[in-house]
């Protein structure tokens, strides 16, 4: 999880953020989606209403709190074996 705690400033630095050479790296892509992920919020509260389903409750659900809390943003980690 260090990797994903982006770095702090300084006056003269921004911070430095390696986060994002971090999955290139462990992964591989599998499909190219050039879109604004805007519509998976709605997906989201549709999953919920009409089947209960919570994405933040599938696959490794500690790790993907921990990545969502260090990053500040809603992350979803799914094991090899699942994906």
């Amino acid at each position: 999880m260090v990797a994903a705690t982006p770095g702090l400033g300084s006056w003269f630095r921004c911070p430095r953020d390696t986060f994002p050479e971090v999955p290139r790296e462990a992964g591989r892509e599998l499909e190219t989606f050039a879109w604004s992920g805007w519509v998976f919020n709605s997906l989201d509260l549709y999953l919920e209403n009409r089947h209960g389903f919570m994405y933040s409750n599938f696959g490794n659900a500690a790790t993907s709190q921990q990545l969502s809390k260090a990053r500040g943003s809603d992350w979803l980690v799914i094991p090899a074996s699942s994906a």
